[in-house]
């Protein structure tokens, strides 16, 4: 009987198929710098921090040129952009990329623009991340230039496809200053630039794990001021195969059980 029992287990596991839990995204560490001498490029580094093969490697940067276009970001060997904005008039542009990390990074990447500008970066690390497809959907962005003015700076809402993302939210601003995730701001920050970074761009990231499918609530971080400019973006982040059998393995000592 017990040989009965563990042959349909084994045929009910193959009919079914075997699958495996998603993985937990789980965020490792952010390096972030803002400088206010002008230059062309950006150094863009880990810090003292480590990349793991798998990890995705989120960055952003901006460059800001008060009476200057700066010219667009360019995109690193290795790099996908995930969206880039440019300030009405193009005094400021801002772009957002990622990266899966490979057996050996050497955590050191350059980010080029034509005008010599002041500029900021974020670099940030999460791990389980899915490293064929990163992405979940289409990420969404939001460039308000002009218009009434408001101390709160909003993410736009997304629609990934799966029930275990990671959400993404990203601020700039034009320089600096007190900004807080209050109401209406359900993410931990990892990055909050300094309220000191005055005269260049200012940089902000946060993240949500989220626990369903589509669409998700806006994000809204304030500013002690009101601005009538500012950048976001919303990405999903898809959560990589994780250990799984746990059913299965349950399974066939459940039908082996009462002899």
């Amino acid at each position: 009987m017990t040989s009965i029992k563990v042959a349909l287990a084994v045929a009910i596991f193959f009919a079914f198929g075997f699958r495996q839990a998603d993985a937990a995204i789980a965020f490792n560490w952010q390096n972030n710098a803002y400088n206010q001498t002008a230059a062309a490029s950006a150094t863009v580094t880990k810090g003292s921090n480590t990349i793991n093969q798998n990890d995705l490697l989120i960055a952003v940067v901006c460059a800001l040129n008060f009476t200057t276009d700066p010219g667009t970001i360019s995109t690193p060997s290795g790099w996908t952009i995930i969206a880039s904005q440019a300030y009405v008039g193009t005094s400021e542009r801002c772009a957002s990329y990622y990266k899966v990390a490979g057996a050996s990074e050497s955590g050191s990447y350059s980010f080029s623009w034509t005008n010599s500008d002041v500029y900021s970066w974020a670099l940030l690390d999460y791990t389980g991340v899915n490293s064929t497809t990163p992405l979940d959907g289409t990420p969404g962005n939001t460039n308000q230039s002009g218009g009434g003015f408001s101390p709160s700076l909003v993410a736009p809402s997304i629609t990934p496809t799966g029930a275990s993302d990671t959400l993404i939210s990203i601020f700039t601003l034009g320089a600096g200053g007190t900004v807080t995730c209050g109401t209406g701001c359900s993410l931990t920050m990892r990055v909050m630039q300094s309220s000191n970074n005055s005269s260049s761009p200012w940089i902000g990231v946060g993240d949500l794990a989220l626990t369903s499918s589509g669409a998700t609530a806006t994000e809204t971080i304030t500013y002690s001021s009101s601005v009538n400019w500012y950048q976001t973006w919303s990405v999903a982040l898809a959560p990589g195969a994780g250990g799984g059998g746990g059913v299965s393995l349950h399974l066939l000592g459940a039908m082996g059980a009462g002899q």
